[in-house]
């Protein structure tokens, strides 16, 4: 019974590890594919003349981009 039961641990485990690395890589392309049709918004704004909808800048420290330093 002992053994049955490390069998099915070890195949719980092996099976584990690759669903994470896979889970993993479809968030990191989700990620990517946003980044691009942002791109590809910006772009056309730009291709059509019209200045893009920009997001505020972060703040790092406390100050704004391009402020007086």
């Amino acid at each position: 019974m002992i053994s049955l039961q490390a069998f099915d641990g070890a195949l719980a485990l092996t099976a584990l590890l690759p669903s994470a690395v896979i889970a993993e890589q479809r968030n990191t392309r989700r990620s990517v594919e946003r980044a691009c049709q942002e791109l590809v918004e910006v772009l056309e704004h730009l291709t059509a003349g019209e200045p893009p909808a920009l997001r505020p800048p972060r703040e790092e420290d406390g100050r704004r981009h391009g402020a007086d330093r």
